[in-house]
């Protein structure tokens, strides 16, 4: 088991040694960052499903471009 936890440890450094998986890790959690701000502002409850549609209408149109 100790030999596991210990490859996956090497592997998980050579990923994070590498610029391009750096590049990529970065460019996910700025994704998700902005996809949790879009979910928590859809799930308040002072706004309606027209408010809701809107912001969803432009956030796909921003992840287009």
């Amino acid at each position: 088991m100790k030999a596991i936890v210990v490859s996956i440890k090497v592997q998980l450094a050579d990923c994070l040694a590498q610029n391009n998986f750096l590049f990529k890790l970065a460019y996910l959690c700025d994704i998700f960052s902005k996809l949790n701000k879009l979910n928590i502002y859809v799930q308040r409850l002072d706004k309606n499903m027209l408010d809701a549609s809107h912001k969803i209408a432009t956030s796909n149109e921003k992840l287009s471009l």
